[in-house]
């Protein structure tokens, strides 16, 4: 029986990044509410949820292409340090993200309404600054 082929599909990294680029924008434009209601506040959380998952998805892309195998986003985030494409202090922000993106799908109460200042003071920074360096590397590997 042959090893399951991971080569990840031909351009399928770009579209990826892209996409994390426009959910990077909306969540930012959602965030920059000085006062939230409680509908962009809900709005802030699912496009949080759904750029968490792009960015693993993106760090997973680029890692296939490198030939490197992995299955979770915490791994991802993990191989994206020590490849250099994310600080110790990015990658901690990214790990606790993970945990916060799991929780926030389980729940939906006022307590986690207040919670999306810290989107966007702790995981958007780490966010945009690793979607930078994925596009980096993306340019470099053509």
């Amino acid at each position: 029986m042959n090893a399951p082929d991971h080569t990840p599909a031909p351009g399928r990294g770009a579209p990826r990044l892209a996409g994390l680029e426009r959910m990077l924008e909306r969540l930012g434009d959602t965030l920059a509410a000085e006062s939230p209601s409680e509908v962009e506040a809900a709005a802030a959380i699912h496009f949080f949820e759904v750029t968490t998952e792009l960015a693993w998805k993106a760090v997973k892309d680029r890692l296939d292409a490198e030939g490197l195998v992995v299955r979770s986003p915490k791994a991802a985030f993990r191989h994206a340090l020590q490849q250099g494409w994310a600080s110790t202090h990015d990658t901690e922000a990214l790990l606790v993200m993970v945990d916060k993106r799991n929780e926030f799908s389980h729940r939906c109460d006022e307590g986690l309404l207040r919670e999306v200042r810290v989107i966007g003071e702790r995981f958007l920074p780490a966010l945009r600054r690793l979607h930078d360096r994925l596009v980096q590397e993306a340019g470099d590997a053509r």
